[in-house]
């Protein structure tokens, strides 16, 4: 979380922060310019990954996945964060929405929403893995894969 920017909330706790790696984590298998992704975790297991046209049909797959799990999850987006992802995030309770950015529509729509805290990574895109990556587990701080 070193190259993110909060933008509401309190601090993560130590769970969300490992919450966050993990979905991040997972996120890197997605690639961006092909494809939407959204990943939502709580307690470190995946509550629902899905991809999509745009991130909003992305969300509602990965939220069908176990919405009840879901409650108060992190959120981790692989595209900038629009109006229309961010009304759907906001409906219910998320602890961190994590994305590459957000469109100030959705920063306002975020704001008033049910959110504890809203990190964005402005300035360091998230890669998806090459199939020879083979680091072991980090901390999520943006760092290149070796």
């Amino acid at each position: 979380m070193t190259t993110a920017r909060q933008l509401q909330g309190k601090e993560l706790s130590y769970n969300n922060i490992n919450d966050t790696d993990a979905a991040y984590e997972c996120l890197a298998e997605f690639d961006a310019a092909r494809t939407a992704a959204c990943v939502i975790v709580k307690h470190a297991n995946p509550c629902g990954v899905a991809e999509g046209a745009d991130l909003v049909s992305a969300y509602r797959k990965a939220l069908a996945c176990d919405s009840t799990s879901a409650f108060g999850g992190i959120v981790a987006l692989n595209r900038t964060l629009d109006a229309e992802a961010a009304r759907a995030i906001t409906e219910i309770f998320t602890e961190v929405i994590i994305a590459p950015d957000a469109t100030e529509e959705a920063i306002a729509i975020v704001a008033r929403g049910k959110i504890c805290g809203c990190y964005w990574r402005a300035g360091c895109p998230i890669r998806a893995r090459g199939p020879d990556r083979k680091d072991g587990r980090r901390r999520f701080a943006g760092a290149e894969p070796r």
